[in-house]
């Protein structure tokens, strides 16, 4: 048998090229995940750490070679609940067996709040619903070690789902803490910046895209010297495109590797995120935030973000959920208005992930 105690297994059932930058900070680990997300770039470095795997394979794994720690999805990840359900069960059994206890810990940033029923669920009575998923997120969490929440909507939403008891019980600090899942600032040199906003990320309503097109033509009409690139790509595309045969200021690029969305992020003043509440799913943090805020962007945004709180505090525009196409346009006028006062983020030296992955394998 392989000898792995004292190693560290991650289970991502999805990942993406976010995991494997900020893995390189984290603590030595193999990492395996189930599916790659599109924006998986097996070209960087720390890649050879990621394996992708089965769900049988990843359980045998655990069985054959167990590791010291081992950490899995969110509790209210319902999508892979299964999936994480079978893994803290195979942990706790092997540790049983051989009377070596293997810590599994977790990182929380769902937000959504658990009323929120999946499409498939929507013709049961909503009370089915939610007896059932608390029912289940409060045996998982008795599985878990600890586990650190990344902002502060996900820690309320999964208190919500917790009995008093609960509750009280993850409370206690030696079991979980709050650490925000803020960047460190990108070592980016600095390059100059026009009024220029950028959507990055899916083309789709869930990340408001279609209300940025709709809010266009009002941001170019209160500023003529506007000008909007788009970086991404997904179902609404078609919008993208003839929203740039039809507008001069407007570049569609489609989707781009990491180091362009570096340079891109570098040259531009404002990132635009208006997102949307799609069926159970809710933004959590949205990557685009964090990298805006790493290389000093201004940003517009939703509520939706578990961010809220910290982003208005810190001079964002956070729109609620039900804003218009005119205060979009607004406030993606206002932000770039603004521009030439630099916002000087007060972002951690360590990024919120890394120092979570500190905590969590401590």
């Amino acid at each position: 048998m392989v000898n792995t105690w004292g190693s560290v297994y991650r289970f991502y059932p999805e990942a993406r090229s976010a995991h494997i930058e900020r893995s390189i900070g984290m603590g030595a680990a193999t990492t395996f995940y189930l599916h790659r997300r599109d924006d998986f770039d097996s070209a960087l470095p720390g890649v050879e750490s990621f394996q992708q795997t089965s769900l049988w394979e990843m359980l045998r794994r655990i069985w054959v070679a167990p590791p010291r720690y081992m950490e899995v999805p969110e509790p209210l990840w319902f999508q892979y609940f299964g999936a994480t359900a079978l893994v803290l069960l195979t942990c706790r059994l092997r540790g049983g067996l051989t009377r070596t206890p293997l810590t599994t810990v977790s990182y929380a940033i769902e937000n959504a709040e658990i009323s929120r029923i999946p499409r498939p669920l929507q013709r049961l009575p909503k009370w089915v619903w939610t007896t059932a998923a608390r029912g289940a997120v409060r045996a998982t969490i008795s599985m878990f070690d600890r586990i650190v929440f990344g902002t502060s909507g996900a820690r309320d939403a999964l208190m919500d789902s917790l009995g008093s008891r609960g509750r009280e019980a993850l409370a206690r600090p030696e079991r979980s803490a709050l650490i925000p899942a803020l960047p460190a600032k990108c070592d980016c040199p600095d390059a100059h910046r026009e009024r220029t906003v950028l959507f990055l990320g899916a083309l789709s309503s869930r990340k408001g895209f279609d209300l940025v097109a709709s809010a266009w033509p009002t941001v170019r009409k209160l500023m003529p010297d506007a000008r909007l690139t788009i970086v991404g790509q997904g179902p609404q595309k078609n919008i993208a495109h003839m929203l740039a045969d039809g507008d001069v200021g407007v570049t569609y690029l489609g989707p781009q590797s990491r180091a362009a969305i570096h340079k891109i992020l570098r040259s531009h003043m404002l990132v635009v995120l208006p997102s949307q509440p799609a069926n159970r799913w809710r933004e959590q943090v949205g990557l685009p935030i964090v990298e805006a805020l790493s290389h000093g962007c201004r940003i517009v945004t939703t509520a939706e973000t578990g961010l809220t709180d910290w982003l208005r505090a810190n001079g964002a525009a956070v729109l609620e959920t039900n804003a218009s196409v005119e205060e979009i346009a607004r406030s993606i006028y206002e932000q770039l208005e603004a521009a030439d006062s630099v916002l000087a983020y007060d972002l951690p030296a360590v990024d919120g992930r890394i120092s979570a992955d500190r905590w969590l394998l401590r």
